[in-house]
């Protein structure tokens, strides 16, 4: 894992291709078609290898006609997911990967600043819940099966859950961060950051600084840095076998920035999680957000994965026993 370095403050010698930023204002999206690669990876102990890996894209279409229009809407598109470098092949993982058809495409209205404000198309994704979760209900049964429909169920059937839902994805809590506005003249700003680091939990808070590096040359991005720390509450499921110990939590991110619309190329995320009373490292978090700038990853090809999904959640048979509470529905 990387270590928090602080490249990106350190003094710089402009030339003549470089630009001089005073300030960061509103977002200002392009109507292009964005795609991005994401991996998220979950590190245990001091450990340098991932215990855990997902991987997927996100493609990103602009809806507005007119950019200065608000708020800006925008349809997120999701597929090709891995589990560890592989297609999902444990029952757990097709599930996953079969809820996800029901989400996207995910339509989003977002404020000025580049936060997220909440889902548009909630009515669309309720109608694609039945179909959904009649393909799954045909191939798998089981008591773990029924809990994670029911759980689903519910979240999606409320807009305030499901928009809640979105705010604990670690893509979501980064990517729609308003980190644009309010920076002082230094291009700093003391911050807080909601950052999910446990599945199913509420966010933690994090306080720190954001600093924006104010030369740019003419062909990279504006880059900003985010650095802050939090103290783990009780009620963290890391204090079950930690009682009373102290547990903080360091979280760098780092952004390049498109420079004529301020959304981001590139995000690299490390978050730290250590046990200051055995002074100890417990888990580390990893995520990044790259922009792709190929031609493989277009609008159509994710309408034709999203088209075809459905179809996709049935299994080929598998020469192992099924996963505990998960059982293959005999036809």
């Amino acid at each position: 894992m990387r270590s928090f370095g602080t490249e990106i403050l350190t003094d710089h010698i402009p030339d003549k291709n470089t630009i001089f930023l005073k300030h960061l204002g509103a977002i200002k999206p392009s109507s292009k078609f964005i795609s991005y690669l994401v991996a998220l990876k979950y590190y245990e102990g001091d450990n340098d290898v991932a215990s855990k890996r997902l991987d997927y894209t996100i493609g990103i279409e602009y809806l507005n006609e007119d950019s200065q229009e608000l708020p800006h809407i925008f349809r997120l598109h999701k597929k090709e997911l891995f589990f560890n470098r592989k297609k999902p092949s444990l029952i757990i993982e097709e599930i996953a990967a079969a809820l996800s058809t029901a989400i996207y495409p995910l339509e989003i209205s977002v404020d000025h600043t580049g936060k997220f404000i909440s889902i548009v198309n909630h009515d669309q994704i309720k109608k694609r819940w039945p179909i959904v979760k009649k393909k799954i209900l045909k191939e798998y049964r089981g008591e773990t099966t029924f809990k994670i429909i029911k759980r689903f169920e519910e979240t999606i059937k409320n807009d305030t859950k499901l928009e809640a839902s979105l705010h604990n994805e670690i893509f979501f809590s980064l990517f729609y961060q308003p980190f644009y506005m309010g920076h002082n003249k230094e291009l700093k700003e003391n911050s807080k950051i909601f950052f999910p680091i446990e599945p199913y939990k509420g966010s933690v808070i994090f306080s720190g600084e954001t600093t924006i590096n104010p030369f740019i040359a003419d062909d990279s991005a504006i880059q900003l840095r985010y650095v802050g720390m939090s103290i783990l509450p009780d009620i963290s499921r890391l204090h079950v076998k930690r009682k009373g110990h102290l547990l903080i939590s360091d979280l760098q991110i780092d952004y390049d920035l498109d420079q004529n619309t301020y959304m981001p190329n590139f995000i690299d995320t490390t978050c730290t999680i250590y046990d200051k009373t055995k002074k100890e490292e417990i888990k580390a978090i990893e995520l990044m957000v790259t922009r792709i700038e190929d031609d493989k990853h277009t609008k159509s090809s994710f309408e034709q994965q999203q088209n075809k999904a459905p179809n996709t959640i049935k299994v080929k048979p598998k020469k192992r026993d099924w996963f505990y509470g998960f059982k293959k529905k005999n036809v």
